[in-house]
């Protein structure tokens, strides 16, 4: 049993994180390799959820989703804690079991652990998450995660989420649940809220690559490894994030499970298997109001990190943009949140054409309901029963 925490500096600029507890010492990579839940993996998945194949594995295949199933990355379930009892300090930690005792950061009572909302299936805990390891083609009625394709855009959000449910119970577009804990995965293994650490992406460039870049059939097949490249004026190399292709850059990726009401106020839907509710109507149930108000467009400076100013959803591990004056570039979170007023979806990670000032990690922007848009894409998720 081991807790790998990092502490934000909220009042200083830089975006480095002090490491904390069992993460003092290691260094992002390869000290994370066997750790869970760092232990993510490609796999290939059948359509009832059911692993055939793992990355390293004689099987294992990026193209062949026919015989062998979606190109998905594994991840184990996680516990995790946002600690924000000393002023102008954040912790958050993650444990792969939920049993440990931390004290809090000002000294006082332990810290309270819960299995990532990621994990949480119709209110009931599962053993892993899975998203597409590249971003969405779509090959009929379905969505496939596969390689050596052309992402598909130009798809309303509405045909979107048919398109993914139609493989099956189960199968969904990505949820804000899973990209939160994807980004909470990447600040305590890299200890920073800067994604360029990795790479800008595909930010400064035309039209969506093929997927694959990273695959078995790509120019850099580091598989269940992180990849990119973070020198500056390259913006034109894809990414991967332990196994996940294009998390930001290459095209904006559309996320279920969260809409923006025309008073700027998120809401957010928990996860469930066969969701019945529309990103148009969005009028009550399944989806519960946070009651914050998100910050105008600019660089996210804060997030919202107290469970109790964020309603009933207590969404802290949401990263929702709260002050976005008075950052930039390379400092607090690194990246820009979009708002359009008005009744929006929401994309994630920036694009092709988007520049470094719209492409990160952190990066969220309002997008409109009709019309399918040329930069912004899909990911595909699994949602396993308990």
């Amino acid at each position: 049993m081991a807790v790998y925490g990092v502490k934000w500096h909220s009042d200083a600029t830089s975006p480095t994180l002090d490491r904390l507890e069992s993460n003092v010492g290691l260094t992002a990579g390869t000290s994370f390799n066997t750790l869970s839940p760092w232990t993510m993996r490609r796999c290939n998945l059948w359509t009832d959820g059911t692993p055939t194949a793992y990355y390293g594995d004689r099987c294992y295949t990026d193209t062949d989703v026919v015989n062998m199933g979606q190109v998905m990355v594994q991840i184990p379930k996680f516990w995790y804690a946002i600690d924000i009892s000393l002023a102008n300090h954040v912790a958050f930690y993650i444990s792969n079991t939920g049993a440990e005792v931390v004290t809090n950061l000002s000294g006082g009572g332990n810290i309270t652990w819960a299995v990532h909302p990621a994990f949480i299936v119709g209110g009931t805990p599962v053993t892993y998450a899975y998203v597409g390891a590249f971003e969405a083609y779509q090959n009929g009625s379905d969505f496939e995660s596969k390689g050596l394709v052309t992402p598909s855009n130009t798809i309303t959000p509405a045909t979107a989420r048919t398109v993914a449910e139609h493989r099956g119970t189960g199968w969904e577009l990505m949820t804000i649940q899973a990209l939160s804990a994807l980004k909470l995965l990447y600040i305590v293994e890299y200890a920073s809220l800067s994604s360029d650490l990795i790479g800008y992406g595909r930010c400064q460039d035309v039209g969506a690559l093929d997927t694959g870049y990273t695959g078995l059939g790509g120019p850099v097949p580091s598989g269940n490894a992180s990849y990119g490249d973070p020198v500056t004026a390259h913006y034109h190399t894809p990414m991967s994030y332990r196994g996940v292709e294009n998390l930001w850059g290459d095209l904006n990726t559309l996320m279920e499970g969260i809409i923006v009401k025309l008073d700027d106020m998120p809401w957010i839907a928990p996860q469930s298997r066969g969701h019945t509710y529309s990103f148009a109507s969005p009028t009550g149930a399944p989806y519960v109001d946070t009651t914050v108000t998100l910050g105008a467009s600019g660089y996210i400076k804060d997030v919202y990190t107290d469970p109790a100013a964020l309603g009933s959803t207590a969404a802290n591990w949401a990263f929702l943009p709260k002050t976005t004056t008075g950052g930039s570039a390379t400092t607090y979170l690194c990246d820009h949140w979009a708002r359009l007023d008005g009744l929006r979806v929401v994309v994630a990670g920036g694009a092709y054409d988007s520049g470094t000032v719209m492409t990160g990690l952190f990066y969220l922007a309002g997008a409109w309901q009709a019309g399918g848009v040329s930069n912004v894409g899909f990911r595909t998720q699994y949602l396993p029963s308990a």
